[in-house]
């Protein structure tokens, strides 16, 4: 199960922009610690207001909710009547991504939520001085295939200790 809610969050791991910040930093005259506050804070801005937290919190929680339904499944389907109870996961999860709003947390919304349907990844890709999120994207990649160190890191945090595909 990867560590994030989706495959492309892996960009927008603290670690990641870290090093991205580095490289832009270099590139444009910047201070890395600056872009890599400002990316964050754009990222939880994008994030943080109530309408989105509820509508991330709703498919946060149809997705589990949908996972418990196939897990429950039966084996074999008879003549009677199949009974399934669900409690709603909802709440939980809003409180969760409330609690991490209130505590300016970038790194829990990052592998808790699906960004790609927010502003999230463009905030944060401009917040780096990136034009777009795919040229953001892309020097993330480049970055990652670079540097041995955040690839490993990464792969671990995806594969585990059993090793992973490179990174291309």
């Amino acid at each position: 199960m990867l560590p994030v809610s989706e495959v492309e969050n892996l960009y927008y791991l603290p670690n990641v922009i870290e090093a991205v910040a580095k490289k832009q930093a270099d590139a444009q005259g910047e201070e890395v610690s600056g872009l890599v506050r400002a990316a964050k804070q754009a990222g939880l801005d994008a994030l943080s207001d109530s309408q989105t937290l509820q509508r991330l919190a709703k498919k946060l929680a149809k997705d589990e909710v949908a996972r418990k339904l196939l897990s429950e499944m039966p084996d074999e389907v008879g003549e009677d009547e199949i009974t399934l109870t669900l409690t709603t996961p909802y709440p939980g999860i809003l409180q969760e991504l409330e609690q991490a709003k209130q505590n300016n947390d970038y790194e829990a919304f990052v592998r808790k939520v699906p960004v790609r349907d927010t502003s999230f990844r463009a905030q944060v890709a401009r917040a780096l001085l990136f034009l777009s999120i795919t040229r953001y994207e892309k020097a993330a990649l480049l970055t990652i295939t670079e540097n041995p160190e955040l690839a490993a890191k990464l792969s671990k945090d995806i594969f585990g200790e059993a090793g992973s595909p490179e990174w291309s």
